[in-house]
């Protein structure tokens, strides 16, 4: 049995109806059905007769939930507004499960109780001081795609909030950024749709967005292209240009080294291509002007082997005095690591 975490307030008025608990839990029973009401009555009889919850059975039970149970939960459902809040509430304790992670993504779950628990979990990062950043950063890339499309199209609050909507679509692949953008009339209205909703991102968002998604942005830009006689589009593809440029090159790197890393393997032992993959990274991430921006498009493209890896370029390409003759030598980069690898000539024209 786990004692209810430290600290951390029911969810609602909770702290204001404790006489009514009592009720609502055995309310729950007739209201609600099957796992959910099992899930829900510790947390709604906890709050009057105190105690600890089991949470290792209330995550048990959770795992278990089929998601029509949660159709009274929805946006014309009738769930008791007390048995709703702590639905949330342990929404929030048990983000992390996959099982239940699985659940929320389920397309029959009710999109509202999504919004719901953004909410209150935003209110908590803002009350804790760690700040809307945090939040996002954090919070959201459990959900799917096709989940995030869904909460961005169909939730009023979340579709009013650019910044949300934008950590939203960070989430998007390109089979859904192509059903999100089929929802408008035109090619023309979705392009001119993005662009509006791009100038309305600041600078330091709008890389982040790139970053942790590149081959969205690409994609998004490349489609900005067709359209760019357009002035507003001409504007965002004139300031970003460098940016575009940039990002291309990088997911050039990141094709090359999925190309020849491989075929190294086998030709020596772990320690000599541990050597060479990390030389070749150095030597060919010096070379961009970003080089943060460069090593986190990279680990977004899933180029390093591991968090090792990653480190032990980071701390060569951010540390001053870091052996600047790795950068430079012939022998490393990555056109002469790809002969040796038999990769073709033309494949490493672009450097």
């Amino acid at each position: 049995m786990i004692e209810r975490e430290q600290g951390l307030p029911l969810p609602g008025s909770f702290q204001n109806s404790l006489p009514a608990m009592d009720g609502v839990a055995r309310r729950a029973g007739s209201v609600l059905t099957g796992h959910v009401a099992q899930a829900l009555t510790p947390f709604l009889l906890s709050a009057t007769r105190g105690g600890s919850i089991p949470l290792n059975h209330v995550c048990s039970v959770f795992k278990e939930i089929p998601v029509f149970e949660f159709r009274s939960f929805s946006a014309d459902g009738d769930s008791p507004p007390e048995a709703r809040s702590t639905l949330i509430y342990c929404l929030w304790i048990f983000r992390g499960v996959p099982e239940v992670q699985a659940l929320m993504n389920h397309p029959e779950f009710p999109y509202p109780l999504l919004e719901e628990l953004i909410l209150y979990a935003q209110g908590r990062f803002l009350l804790r001081d760690s700040g809307r950043e945090a939040f996002l950063q954090s919070s959201l890339p459990f959900l799917m795609p096709q989940k995030s499309m869904e909460l961005i199209l169909e939730a009023d609050w979340i579709k009013q909030d650019v910044l949300l909507v934008m950590h939203l679509m960070v989430n998007f692949d390109l089979r859904t950024v192509d059903d999100f953008l089929g929802k408008f009339n035109s090619a023309e209205a979705a392009v001119e749709y993005l662009v509006s909703f791009f100038d309305q991102l600041r600078d330091y968002d709008l890389r982040y967005f790139f970053t942790r998604n590149p081959d969205l942005f690409i994609y998004i830009t490349s489609l900005f292209e067709a359209f760019a006689e357009d002035p507003p589009i001409r504007a965002f593809l004139d300031k970003y240009a460098a940016v575009i440029e940039n990002l291309r090159s990088v997911k050039h790197l990141a094709e090359l080294c999925q190309k020849v890393f491989p075929k190294l393997r086998g030709t020596m032992d772990s320690q000599q291509l541990r050597a060479i993959r990390c030389a070749s990274l150095i030597q060919e991430i010096s070379k961009f002007t970003e080089i943060s921006a460069a090593i986190d498009i990279l680990d977004q493209l899933h180029v390093f082997a591991d968090c090792s890896e990653k480190a032990i370029v980071t701390v060569f390409l951010t540390n001053p005095d870091y052996n600047r003759a790795l950068a430079t030598s012939p022998e490393y980069e990555l056109a002469t690591v790809a002969r040796r690898a038999g990769v073709t000539t033309d494949a490493v024209e672009f450097f």
